[in-house]
This record gives structure tokens, C-alpha cells and sequence, in this order.
């Protein structure tokens, strides 16, 4: 069967935030990949954790988890909480489309499930 490629290290992207260091966004990396852009649409699932990068200014986001995937006026998203506990203090959900980001990191063994169906499937 076809091997699927593993992304390279998720760190290799050019990417920064003002409210952390290079050595932060590094650590929080360790145990992510880079999610090839053509697994977008196929690879991200509910309550998969992800990390990312935004388009327009290179911006490192600590992420959050996959509460739903959809489309919002045409275009494809994601809404992300920081838990799944909507009583929880602190408790956070938001929107990102798809198109707007640079970059999505997943955790390694998701790639590792997502690249076995993929070998699998073909």
C-alpha cells in the first residue's frame, strides 16, 4: 500500500507571538506536527487538540479543541474551545476559518491514526 510522508518537525515554521518566547512556542510544540495542507479537510476531528499559525501575521495560537467543523458564509472553519466544560471559569470558544491560517499542528499520535486509515483506505 502507498506510505503517506510524514510532515516535518512542527517547530520549522516561521512563527512568533509577543506574549511568549521562541523557546515557549518551541516547547509547545514538542509531541505536535505539521498537518500537510492537503489534510485539512479530511484530517481534523471532533475534540482533536490543535495549535496554529495565522496568515496575516504570522502569529503562534496555543490552540484549542475541535468542537465543531463547518462552514460559515462559504467559507470552511473551525470553532475551537480551551475545554469542554462551558461552566468551567475561563471557559473560551471561538471561530477560525480555515483559509486565515498558515499553519495547523496536531498531536503526533493523531497523525499517526490519521496517516494508518489514509495507508488503509488507498
Amino acid at each position: 500500500s502507498p506510505r503517506i510522508t510524514d510532515p516535518g518537525p512542527a517547530d520549522q515554521i516561521e512563527a512568533h507571538n509577543p506574549r511568549m518566547t521562541d523557546a515557549e512556542i518551541k516547547n509547545l510544540l514538542v509531541g505536535y506536527v505539521s498537518l500537510p495542507k492537503k489534510y485539512w479537510h479530511t484530517g481534523l476531528v471532533y475534540r482533536q487538540h490543535i495549535r496554529y499559525v495565522r496568515n496575516k501575521d504570522n502569529i503562534f495560537v496555543r490552540g484549542g479543541f475541535i468542537a465543531g467543523i463547518g462552514k460559515q458564509r462559504g467559507k470552511d472553519t473551525l470553532s475551537l474551545v480551551n475545554c469542554f466544560n462551558s461552566n468551567k471559569p475561563g471557559y473560551y470558544a471561538w471561530v477560525i476559518n480555515l483559509d486565515a491560517l498558515k499553519a495547523i499542528f496536531i498531536r503526533r499520535q493523531d497523525w499517526d491514526e490519521l496517516k494508518k486509515s489514509l495507508e488503509n483506505n488507498v
